[in-house]
């Protein structure tokens, strides 16, 4: 027998679901992947066209944010799935 939580997964891909679910949950992993000083200084906005749009508080945090982005881009799509996000584009 099938249990529920297979069967929801199952219909939730079937439906092409599960890359957008997968991107919205890249909102809530943004400060776990960043870690606190980090996220005090940034948050996640949205997903739009697999691009995660980041909202960062100072030029002098935009700038490290940058320098950590393909690390950050890796992390958030190793803990979601290969290749979730296509990139991530920070906000003023």
């Amino acid at each position: 027998m099938a249990r529920l939580g297979d069967i929801l997964a199952g219909a939730v891909e079937q439906r092409g679901w599960g890359k957008a679910l997968r991107q919205q949950a890249a909102l809530a992993l943004w400060g776990q992947i960043v870690g606190p000083a980090m996220a005090r200084h940034s948050q996640a906005v949205e997903v739009r066209g697999g691009t995660l749009l980041v909202r960062i508080k100072s030029a002098g945090w935009r700038s490290e944010v940058a320098f950590e982005k393909d690390r950050i881009l890796a992390d958030l799509n190793k803990q979601l799935h290969p290749d979730t996000l296509k990139d991530i584009r920070f906000l003023a």
